[in-house]
């Protein structure tokens, strides 16, 4: 079994990236991305090839730490 929780209320403070560093360090292995928190990084107008890759790059950073992401929405 892992040991999961959502990363909403960190996103409201901190960034993506020190929301996965803070549930390491707190001893999670997985998270549930909430991307409610992370609505201004993202509109119509945003090209969505950056916005991809800026989740890539925290799926990897994750990863490094030995955790994952078992759930986004």
């Amino acid at each position: 079994m892992k040991l999961s929780s959502t990363n909403g209320p960190i996103i409201r403070k901190y960034s993506c990236e020190e929301s996965v560093e803070l549930m390491h360090k707190a001893g999670f292995d997985a998270m549930d991305f909430y991307f409610n928190g992370v609505a201004e990084y993202y509109n119509e107008e945003t090209d969505s090839i950056a916005f991809k890759e800026r989740f890539l790059k925290l799926r990897a950073m994750a990863e490094e730490r030995g955790m994952c992401f078992n759930q986004a929405h």
